[in-house]
C-alpha cells in the first residue's frame, strides 16, 4: 500500500455515507497504528482505540465490524485475551479504490480543495 493508496483509503473512509462519524474516527485511529509502508499489522486493541477516540469499547467493536463489512479493513489475526494479544488488522486498498468510485468525487477533485 503506497502513499497514494493510503491517501485514497483515508478519503474513502471520510467520504463514506455508510459510516457514522464515530465509526470514521475509529477507522482513522486504526490507520495510525498500521504499518506505514503496507497498511498491515495494526494491533492497537479495542480498549486503546476506545481511549484514543473517547468512545466506549462497544462503539469501537461496531466500527471495526462496519469497516470489515465495507471491505475497508480485514482482521488478519484474532485476539487472544489469555495471552494478552489484540486482534490484528490490515487496511484494504483495493476496497478503498472501489468505494471512492462508487461515491463519486473525492476531496481534492475540486478546484477549491486542491
Amino acid at each position: 500500500m503506497g502513499p497514494d493508496q493510503r491517501r485514497q483509503w483515508v478519503r474513502s473512509v471520510l467520504g463514506s455515507h455508510a459510516l457514522t462519524a464515530a465509526q470514521k474516527v475509529v477507522l482513522m485511529a486504526l490507520e495510525t497504528y498500521a504499518n506505514y509502508h503496507d497498511g498491515t499489522n495494526a494491533r492497537p486493541g479495542e480498549t486503546n482505540l476506545a481511549h484514543d477516540c473517547n468512545l466506549q469499547v462497544r462503539a469501537v467493536r461496531c466500527a471495526l465490524g462496519a469497516g470489515q463489512e465495507l471491505g475497508l479493513i480485514e482482521r488478519t489475526h484474532a485476539s487472544n485475551s489469555r495471552a494478552g494479544l489484540a486482534a490484528v488488522y490490515r487496511l484494504l486498498p483495493q476496497a478503498a479504490d472501489n468505494t471512492v468510485h462508487t461515491l463519486g468525487t473525492t476531496p481534492g477533485d475540486s478546484a477549491t480543495t486542491g
